[in-house]
């Protein structure tokens, strides 16, 4: 079993050798016509790019793999997620308008997006990172996590989102992680 982390304390080499090999498995799939197979290996792509501080890198795979889900009956409700995984990645190195900007512009990617779970996580957040309200904040994380359990990856976004808005460099969460919610 992945807790979700993902690796979270790896090495930053050690971390750039797995998101190489793990492109390279997904380009192997992917030209084998094994797509499913292909995305699972790009979003452990973009989990260690995230884990890493390549947001950018990240946000580009969940978008990618959120717009194949939505073409494919079977995988089409899962797209939210991996959204809402963009989302979380935006909040570690976006302003937070363009975070909401971002938002609605997934809501056309993906209808189920709009008004689910994931988009009021994603956009409560946003607004209170907008208005610097860090228990706005941790209210919409309780709230969340209380119906749907965040496993250690989104945790780790959502720690650095927060700490970004506290003032980047951790601020009032002095490493507690039991601070998030």
């Amino acid at each position: 079993g992945d807790d979700g982390r993902g690796g979270g304390g790896a090495s930053a080499s050690a971390r750039s050798s797995v998101v190489m090999f793990y492109e390279q498995a997904a380009d192997l799939f992917y030209t084998d016509h094994s797509t499913a197979e292909s995305n699972k290996c790009l979003l452990k792509v973009a989990q260690y790019s995230a884990l890493g501080g390549d947001y950018q890198k990240a946000i580009g795979i969940y978008e990618k793999v959120a717009k194949a889900c939505v073409d494919n009956n079977l995988l089409k409700f899962s797209a939210k997620g991996h959204l809402l995984l963009a989302c979380l990645c935006l909040m570690c190195c976006s302003r937070p308008d363009a975070v909401q900007e971002k938002i609605e512009s997934y809501k056309d990617v993906d209808f189920n997006f709009d008004g689910s779970r994931e988009a009021v996580l994603a956009e409560s957040c946003a607004r209170a990172m907008e208005e610097g309200d860090v228990d706005g904040f941790t209210g919409a994380v309780a709230e969340f996590d209380s119906l749907t359990r965040l496993d250690g990856f989104k945790t780790e976004m959502l720690l650095r989102a927060k700490r970004k808005m506290a003032g980047g460099d951790g601020g009032e969460l002095s490493g507690d992680e039991e601070d998030l919610t």
